[in-house]
């Protein structure tokens, strides 16, 4: 069953080629679409996660490298990043 996000681009690329703006050449659409789709799961989260998700995640990050107990000198071998790594990581995600 073709989900929401496949259909969005399949009718994102019809009305394109209806506008002539885009030419379709392939006799299933519908499997472009859901290669495009594919593509986009690889770089976004599906579903999506929420602004309230990402602070939340911001704060945990934080929390975690800052407490010692937890975060000792065998983290960045178990998670591949350094508690700079992930302080850098904490503050590109967003303050709700």
């Amino acid at each position: 069953m073709p989900d929401t996000l496949t259909e969005a681009i399949l009718d994102a690329l019809t009305c394109m080629e209806e506008e002539e703006e885009l030419v379709i050449t392939t006799s299933v659409p519908r499997q472009l679409a859901g290669r495009i789709r594919n593509r986009i799961a690889n770089e976004v989260p599906i579903p999506p996660i929420s602004k309230t998700e990402l602070t939340a995640i911001r704060s945990l990050i934080y929390r975690a490298v800052n407490d010692t107990r937890f975060f000792d000198f065998e983290m960045p071998t178990l998670t591949g990043l350094t508690a700079e790594e992930f302080n850098d990581l904490a503050a590109k995600l967003p303050i709700e």
